[in-house]
């Protein structure tokens, strides 16, 4: 996980620096985006297949530079994201009795995105690729726990910015599309369980205040 965000982060760091020395514009600016999340769940010790729907109201604060028609930047959510909790409890004709619950956090949410600017009509197209730590907290009836894994996503998306006195004011949609996680149980008796989680996408509607340097 941590060599790929370093990779990104290299490179995007090595573009800013290309950018600085004839760039028009520095930016730094924050977002608040409504997020809306699908994907289908199954388990290998299940034939039942389950699909989510998850919405949420995020955060993000990013920066970025400008040269002519292009704008290249990177984005931070600055706290983790955290689901609500899952309980399910076993009844006492099963072998394994008692409850069971699980909650799972985003941590360390990145990501890094390129603008083109359309003239000076204020439109613009962007692409991002974001990267995010899945962590999952449980506490199995089974005594089984499972492992971490990494959320990353591409997503294509058009906005309008304005400028204003001292601002400018951006109002963005987005489309998703996220590789699929594969989880597998450990510290049990019995067989491990995997769950996968495919066909995960989304769309995403944000506003933005940047501020120009």
């Amino acid at each position: 996980m941590n060599k790929i965000k370093t990779i990104v982060l290299a490179a995007t760091l090595t573009v800013f620096a290309l950018f600085s020395a004839n760039a028009l514009e520095f930016k730094l600016g924050a977002s608040l985006k409504g997020v809306e999340l699908s994907g289908d769940g199954s388990e290998s010790t299940s034939t039942q297949t389950r699909s989510e729907t998850v919405q949420a109201a995020v955060g993000e604060i990013f920066a970025e530079v400008r040269h002519s028609m292009i704008s290249i930047g990177v984005g931070v959510i600055p706290y983790s994201i955290e689901s609500e909790t899952t309980s399910n409890v076993r009844g006492t004709n099963l072998t394994d009795q008692g409850t069971t619950k699980v909650q799972v956090d985003l941590e360390d949410n990145y990501s890094a995105y390129v603008l083109l600017h359309l003239g000076d009509s204020g439109l613009y197209v962007k692409g991002m690729g974001t990267i995010s730590d899945i962590i999952t907290n449980e506490s199995m009836a089974t005594g089984s726990n499972y492992g971490n894994d990494e959320l990353q996503g591409t997503h294509m998306g058009v906005g309008y910015e304005h400028n204003l006195d001292t601002l400018t004011v951006r109002l963005e949609a987005m489309v998703s599309d996220y590789e699929a996680i594969d989880l597998t149980s450990s510290g049990n008796d019995g067989t491990p369980n995997r769950i996968e989680i495919q066909g995960m996408d989304g769309t995403s509607v944000a506003l933005s205040l940047v501020k120009s340097f």
